[in-house]
């Protein structure tokens, strides 16, 4: 979710009916860089996103750009309202939808429990989406917090101590 909004692929739907047509009659040599780009990025052993497979971008664009020029003015003008339908939906999504089902990999969880008024302390805190003393730290505006201290634990016990706060589920 941090890499795109999750409403459909890199590119618009309409441009993949773009690069279908610029690959009917497309040069040898972007043929051969579309199929070698993708190399680079399965060559790490990490989780993939898409920033691994920038190299792809140039030859998608020039077979995009390509379709585009082969079409004739009448296909053109509808292809280019079929761009801008598509393009809002997308603007859409990403304004609206997006940032709620987006916020768990942004780590949102932990902006909204450290800036929560706790009344009582110790809180126990689970590690299970990244480094939380980070976000408590950051939002509270104060560096002790990333040492071991008597407010925060940022390990969750299996049983929630009586008289103590344990945030477990955001």
């Amino acid at each position: 979710m941090r890499h795109h909004s999750g409403f459909g692929g890199e590119l618009l739907l309409v441009q993949g009916i773009l690069l279908i047509i610029g690959l009917t009659k497309p040069n040898k040599l972007i043929i051969f860089w579309l199929f070698l780009a993708p190399v680079t990025a399965a060559l790490v052993n990490e989780t993939p996103h898409a920033s691994r497979a920038i190299y792809l971008m140039i030859p998608l664009a020039w077979l995009i750009g390509l379709g585009w020029s082969r079409l004739k003015t009448k296909f053109a003008v509808i292809f280019a309202f079929l761009l801008l339908i598509n393009f809002s939906l997308y603007l859409h999504d990403y304004f609206v939808h997006y940032p709620s089902r987006s916020a768990k990999a942004w780590i949102k969880p932990y902006k909204d429990a450290a800036t929560q008024t706790y009344v009582s302390y110790p809180v126990y805190i689970s590690p299970d989406l990244y480094k939380p003393e980070l976000y408590f730290a950051f939002y509270l505006n104060d560096l002790s917090l990333l040492k071991l201290n008597q407010k925060f634990y940022y390990n969750l016990p299996s049983v929630c101590p009586e008289g103590v706060i344990c945030l477990k589920d955001f």
